[in-house]
């Protein structure tokens, strides 16, 4: 098939290339923890990649009882940017169970609120969300109170959106609960702003309270204000520099600002057909992942071929066989990397693009032999 052996281990090792550069690609992605103190007031910023949580922030819960608990969250932010369509974690509640977090999310200028992982609303589970609720010129105090009476978003201090059919809930751990802010535990769903603020309460603030915070912070921008309401943690983000910043609420564990980016929960071929969708974007990623590795099975089955293992079932064998280790390999490495995700659907398309390759393959060493005679 080729002029000589040479030009066949040549041609193979640079679709290999190829393939670990397309596979192992970054995409941007920086070791460096893009979290870093405001200058002249006191929060946080949050660029592309970066994370900051806090472990076993809430006890375990049995969530037996039938009725909801009461809750607030209450948090002082400005989105760097709210032009793009991906959804995003400002902060979550993660007990190990992507079914039962609790998160208040970012999409473009709202505040959504919900316990699971109905990102974009496929599977129809509810969720409230607040539109226009943010701007990138403006501090907003946003509270979500939940409750009995359902669940309402707040945007300084007026009620912006309510669901008296949703009630919230702390997701129960069986070793505590991890509070992610600016990031989902997976670390690909990344929030970019600045973050001022930050209080949990273990009741639903009144309409009076959430008031009279607002009026409080509007004056000089500080939590202190929350204090006086009991919050279970309260993070007010004063320290200025270090990795860690204070939890003031008595018994409250601190949240840590790591150096290096975490991803605090890893992946390893996600076999989850949930969020599939059947659309161009997916179509594209399906043809490209099969097309990616249709060169390396042609090249390789050829080299194999070659290099005395025949035209025939060992040679493919062979080859689907290395192909595959690759690919999974590739899909391990991404497990570490923020900005690519490990499925089960890419190594079964590699694979299939592989087996393509060397069945064509396969074919035009036949067909060559049988033009030779």
């Amino acid at each position: 098939m080729f002029p000589n052996q040479k030009l066949s281990i040549v041609l193979t090792a640079a679709a290999l290339m190829l393939a670990l550069f397309f596979g192992l690609n970054p995409r941007g992605f920086q070791l460096a923890n893009n979290v870093s103190w405001i200058s002249g007031r006191n929060g946080i910023r949050f660029g592309k990649y970066g994370i900051a949580y806090a472990n076993h922030i809430v006890k375990p819960i049995a969530h037996s009882e039938p009725e909801a608990a009461d809750l607030s969250i209450e948090i002082a932010l400005t989105p760097a940017s709210l032009d793009d369509n991906n959804f995003k974690f400002i902060l979550v509640f993660h007990g190990g169970h992507d079914a039962s977090q609790l998160l208040v999310g970012n999409w473009r200028s709202s505040v959504i609120v919900m316990n699971g992982d109905d990102y974009d609303g496929s599977r129809r589970l509810k969720k409230l969300g607040a539109t226009d609720a943010l701007s990138t010129q403006v501090a907003r105090l946003v509270t979500v109170t939940s409750g009995k009476e359902g669940t309402r978003i707040y945007v300084d201090g007026k009620i912006a959106a309510a669901a008296k059919d949703l009630h919230l809930r702390f997701p129960a751990g069986g070793e505590g609960v991890r509070l992610v802010v600016g990031n989902s535990v997976y670390g690909r769903h990344f929030w970019s702003g600045d973050l001022f603020g930050l209080a949990v309460y273990d009741t639903a603030l009144s309409e009076t309270e959430i008031k009279s915070h607002f009026e409080k912070w509007s004056v000089g921008h500080q939590f202190v204000f929350d204090r006086q309401s009991s919050p279970r943690d309260l993070f007010v983000f004063d320290e200025k520099k270090g990795g860690r910043v204070r939890n003031r609420a008595e018994g409250g564990i601190d949240i840590e600002i790591p150096r290096r980016f975490k991803i605090l929960k890893k992946e390893i071929l996600d076999a989850s057909w949930r969020g599939i969708r059947l659309n161009s974007s997916f179509v594209q990623d399906v043809l490209l992942n099969i097309a990616g590795f249709m060169p390396l099975g042609f090249l390789l089955n050829a080299l194999f071929a070659g290099l005395g293992y025949g035209v025939g079932m060992r040679s493919l064998v062979l080859t689907i066989t290395c192909c595959f280790i690759l690919s999974l390999s590739i899909e391990i490495a991404q497990t570490w990397m923020p900005s690519r995700s490990s499925q089960l659907i890419d190594l079964l398309m590699n694979t299939s693009g592989a087996f393509a390759g060397a069945a064509i393959s396969q074919y035009s060493m036949k067909r060559d032999r049988v033009q030779d005679f």
